[in-house]
């Protein structure tokens, strides 16, 4: 009896070591090919690794085996945030997510695409940056419990309404020539020339201000380098702190490009007033 119960556990031991993977390097999913992860598969990741989908990552478990996304530190006990990358699913590439469990990533999962995720009873644990964001936007998840997305498919396209058939209009008449205008008065042309200053004036300097709003627009864009791997101003900071900087960054990044295209706006509706009515 002694020796079968050895032998069961043999066997228990084996089995988990097959469905854990240590991952050292960076996995990346290439387009039109597929990866799929099984109930129980338990991927623990070094630091600075992670996943980069191309093509389409499955990861389907269980409630009772869950397939789990971690540190490399979990099985000693000492995994944090920030331990490894974390999952980004680009433009181009897909993920569905069942049953499964990410922690300790630097930002759990990143889709560029809003209709490339699917995810049902998901589980998000001490994530740093964000548990999820898509499209640029953290989504709100409440950490330690399941979790499940599923978006809208994109709306179908118009329908095609056949143009109208063509006809020929019976010939009119010659309207009468409208008698020509007199000419200009002074006083009138010269206030004519006052508003093409003004309005040219006008215009120039919302194309300016627009130009400079959209150039600093651009440069906080750049400063999203700073939430980098490796830069000691970020990795430094308190969670809160990196949050707090994150989403005063994206603000500030989002006003400068809405001032930027209302004074291109202006800029273009001033000329069209200048073209056309003076």
């Amino acid at each position: 009896m002694k020796k079968n119960v050895l032998v069961l556990m043999f066997l228990v031991s084996v089995a988990l070591a097959a469905d854990r993977q240590v991952v050292t390097e960076n996995i990346i999913v290439p387009a039109g090919d597929t990866l799929r992860f099984t109930p129980g598969k338990e991927l623990l990741f070094d630091g600075y690794t992670g996943i980069t989908v191309k093509g389409h990552l499955r990861a389907v478990g269980s409630k009772e085996l869950p397939v789990i996304f971690a540190s490399v530190n979990t099985a000693a006990n000492t995994a944090t945030s920030f331990d490894w990358n974390g999952i980004e699913i680009t433009a181009g590439g897909s993920a569905e997510f069942i049953n499964c469990v990410i922690s300790n990533a630097t930002s759990g999962i990143t889709a560029e695409n809003p209709q490339s995720l699917t995810l049902s009873e998901c589980i998000f644990r001490d994530n740093g940056q964000w548990h999820l964001s898509i499209a640029g936007e953290i989504q709100k998840v409440t950490e330690g419990e399941p979790y499940s997305l599923r978006l809208p498919l994109p709306p179908p396209p118009p329908a095609v309404i056949p143009a109208p058939r063509e006809f020929t209009a019976p010939e009119q008449a010659a309207a009468p020539t409208a008698p020509s205008a007199a000419a200009e008065p002074p006083k009138a042309k010269e206030s004519r020339r006052v508003w093409r200053w003004v309005l040219g004036g006008v215009g120039t300097a919302a194309t300016i201000g627009g130009t400079v709003s959209m150039y600093r627009a651009h440069s906080i864009g750049k400063d999203y380098d700073a939430y980098k791997e490796g830069n000691r101003g970020f990795d430094e900071a308190a969670p809160e702190e990196r949050q707090r900087r994150y989403d005063k960054m994206r603000k500030d990044h989002k006003n400068a490009q809405t001032v930027g295209w209302s004074l291109f706006g202006a800029a273009a509706a001033d000329f069209l007033v200048l073209a056309f009515l003076f």
